[in-house]
């Protein structure tokens, strides 16, 4: 038995059965074909490989530690992206349609048969900036967490940009002509807009793809998104998208504003001849705290605005109390109750209060922060975590320290949506969509462990003891840090030494 070199296709070999009395030969592949004529094995490594977001150089150097002809010529590795992008839409495409006919009845349909639902929206880059080629959003279900619907654009065509010296010869525009269809590039325009831009696109085509109006939206409040798609009226003129606050980012606003006011007096001398920053003043460490408190307040009075007012004015005159002036009359009575001056107002003493040169100047930051307009928005009680989890797989997949083609990003974003709706199984059919007819014992085995895996895990981050133990955690981690940092001084600026 010889192998026939020539012969060989990527990681299959040809292999030559020769009988040594009459010199007859058989010769048989080491992999099966699969439909193109591909052989399996060189369709699974891709996939594969994607699957850990490595392209075809760490493939050449994977099989070459192991010592396997593993060469692959480019066109050939980029037929294998085609077939298995073409096959992860399709698969993704049912999942997303799935996702949203699974909730229908959670909703009233209308006569016409389109259900109105609300979405959570986030727009996530392939390079960190407002510099990025690419971009990719997506429209999760704000009752499932599942993805219903995903946009990628593209700013950036390798062919256009090597033709882009042609331009306006009869040549190029003879190829122009056939290379329209096929063009990556699906969008002009800064990178900073491609989010708005691909949400109003899931808009769009809400009904005709879903049979689904998203009639609310949740988002991050980075973008205008919804402004623009109400701009353009995707459902008529009489139904406006509501918007919706993610109470994540909301609380973020709040060390933002105060950020803000530190930086408007940094240098400056306050009423009190001390400066901004320091120790006992407006330093990080209070700034996350009074963050802390804000989000906190949000989220454990979610039925009424009214409430949510209350317990974040709370937070804020409970730091800025003294033994002389004490001020929380907001704060809960009680013994049950967390202050503890409300407790037992004889024997308890203020500590770390805020000065009261800083206190008004960061009143009106509380003030912009518990108007009715915004907190009306936060009653939900929802946050965007899903679509910061869909971007976690997205980038695990096509991570941004490496650069890749827009065929590239649409594979890794079709497997991050079967991965994040319908878990490691949705790899199987992305494999039966590319061809591959046996999938083989071991492959099942190996993503029902991943699963199950990822079940575990899930099922233990849930629960009580570990959210307290891990917010525990965080706090004396924060504290040692404060420490620290406040002992060592100014050790990195720039500019500063």
């Amino acid at each position: 038995m010889t192998e026939d070199g020539g012969k060989r296709k990527g990681l299959s070999s040809m292999l030559v059965v020769t009988c040594q009395e009459c010199a007859h030969e058989e010769n048989t592949y080491t992999s099966k074909k699969v439909s193109g004529g591909a052989m399996d094995i060189n369709r699974r490594i891709v996939l594969a490989m994607r699957l850990i977001g490595k392209g075809l150089q760490p493939l050449e150097q994977f099989c070459g530690v192991l010592n396997m002809p593993g060469s692959m010529e480019v066109k050939t590795y980029t037929g294998h992206v085609t077939a298995l992008r073409k096959a992860a839409k399709e698969e993704a495409e049912k999942s997303m349609t799935k996702a949203v006919n699974d909730i229908r009845h959670l909703y009233e349909v209308n006569p016409n048969g389109i259900v109105d639902i609300g979405v959570s929206g986030d727009g996530t880059w392939r390079k960190r900036g407002f510099s990025s080629f690419h971009g990719v959003a997506t429209a999760i279900s704000i009752v499932s967490g599942k993805v219903v619907d995903i946009e990628i654009k593209s700013s950036y065509c390798r062919a256009c940009a090597l033709w882009e010296k042609k331009k306006g010869t009869p040549e190029y525009r003879q190829w122009e002509e056939k290379h329209g269809p096929k063009c990556h590039k699906n969008y002009s325009g800064s990178s900073g807009a491609m989010e708005v831009s691909a949400i109003a696109d899931i808009f769009q085509r809400s009904v005709a793809t879903r049979a689904a109006r998203y009639t609310e939206y949740l988002g991050d409040g980075d973008s205008k998104a919804v402004k623009l798609v109400n701009e353009q009226q995707p459902y008529g003129p009489d139904l406006v998208v509501k918007k919706l606050e993610c109470i994540n980012h909301v609380s973020k606003r709040m060390y933002a504003r105060l950020d803000s006011v530190k930086q408007q007096y940094e240098g400056k001398k306050l009423a009190d001849k001390k400066g901004m920053d320091g120790k006992g003043r407006l330093t990080v460490a209070i700034m996350k705290e009074l963050q802390g408190y804000y989000g906190r307040a949000i989220r454990q009075n979610q039925d009424s605005i009214q409430d949510m007012k209350k317990a974040i004015w709370a937070s804020y005159y409970h730091r800025i109390s003294t033994d002389d002036h004490p001020q929380h009359q907001y704060c809960p009575d009680g013994p049950d109750g967390w202050c503890k001056y409300n407790n037992d107002p004889t024997s308890y003493e203020h500590h770390d209060v805020i000065p009261a040169a800083i206190a008004p100047l960061i009143k009106p930051c509380y003030e912009e922060l518990t108007a009715d307009t915004l907190l009306s928005k936060c009653t939900h009680g929802g946050t965007s975590n899903a679509n910061e989890g869909f971007n976690s797989i997205l980038w695990r997949i096509a991570p941004k320290s490496e650069f890749s083609g827009t065929p590239t990003l649409e594979l890794s974003s079709y497997l991050a949506v079967l991965s994040f709706n319908d878990g490691a199984t949705g790899v199987l059919r992305t494999l039966e969509g590319a061809g591959v007819r046996v999938v083989g014992r071991h492959t099942v085995l190996a993503v029902k462990k991943k699963d199950t895996r990822r079940i575990n895990i899930m099922e233990y981050r849930q629960r009580a003891s570990f959210r307290r133990r891990r917010y525990i955690l965080k706090k004396a981690r924060k504290r040692i840090q404060h420490k620290e940092a406040t002992k060592e001084g100014l050790t990195y600026g720039a500019g500063q030494f």
